[in-house]
């Protein structure tokens, strides 16, 4: 038995490379952070499931609280507590998956735009 040849266009490849890019900023920092913070459910799709869950319900708070500090606060505490139900740990261990997250977030971008500008030769 042979396996079909497959090609792939340009615009096809670009479409995986965004995908993985997205996922390398949403849904792994996350799910390493859940790790480190010992949550039940720490995997890749429980991760993504976090936050596409915790995004939508960040969303409607803050536009139910408008773009106040307690509109962002409660936001903040709406996206713990999504994380919390659903990777399974408490709500002081979503407080520190949501930062740890966002601090491997930043760190994840530092490091994709290095990389970029190494590879195009505009690093100095």
């Amino acid at each position: 038995m042979t396996l079909p040849h497959v090609q792939a266009s340009g615009y096809a490849i670009r479409e995986i490379v965004a995908l993985a890019l997205v996922l390398a900023l949403t849904v792994l920092p996350v799910s390493l952070a859940a790790r480190f913070a010992d949550a039940r459910r720490p995997g890749l799709l429980w991760s993504a499931l976090a936050v596409f869950g915790g995004g939508i319900v960040a969303q409607f708070v803050l536009a139910w609280m408008g773009a106040s500090l307690a509109g962002l606060a409660l936001s903040f505490l709406a996206l713990c507590v999504v994380y919390a139900l659903v990777l399974e740990s408490s709500l002081v261990g979503a407080i520190g998956i949501t930062v740890l997250a966002f601090v491997l977030q930043i760190a994840i971008a530092y490091g994709l735009a290095w990389l970029g500008l190494h590879l195009h030769g505009l690093a100095r």
